[in-house]
């Protein structure tokens, strides 16, 4: 279901659709996670890596960098949450997200991309927040000189 909506031709809302997916299935491993102790097994449906990049990929489709390194950033998080669980990014993860940096045509694509690379090198969320912050003030700054940042 995740790669009909990423793939779909109706982008973003394919690439959204798979990712709200995505999200129930994180919100549910939190549930299981809470309702049981940190150290059962959950009995939720648990995303593993294809998931998150088939989520990566429709975000590359539909053109929109800026949520698919979000949805990065969860997975790396979600990972320091839920080591035993939660799936680590792998370069493929990193790829895709560097894609929709590419794809998108902005100016500061490529340096997207090297922030990419560095984070996957220090394979922390520190990383993706800073990252996080920055798509932020982008997006600040381009309300103010009324400019859309993509």
């Amino acid at each position: 279901v995740l790669s009909a909506w990423a793939n779909s031709p109706q982008q973003p809302y394919g690439a959204g659709r798979a990712d709200d997916i995505l999200l129930q299935m994180e919100h549910a491993l939190d549930d299981a996670f809470m309702e049981n102790s940190a150290s059962a097994s959950p009995r939720a449906a648990v995303p593993n890596v294809v998931c998150y990049n088939t989520v990566l990929h429709g975000w590359s489709n539909a053109n929109n960098p800026e949520r698919a390194e979000e949805v990065l950033c969860r997975m790396v998080e979600r990972n320091e949450r839920y080591p035993l669980v939660a799936p680590a990014p792998n370069v493929a993860s990193f790829n895709l997200t560097a894609l929709a940096w590419a794809r998108s045509g902005r100016q500061d694509a490529g340096r997207k991309a090297q922030d990419l690379l560095e984070a996957m090198e220090g394979m922390s969320s520190a990383a993706c927040g800073a990252a996080a912050a920055a798509n932020a003030e982008n997006k600040s700054d381009a309300r103010k000189a009324n400019v859309r940042p993509d």
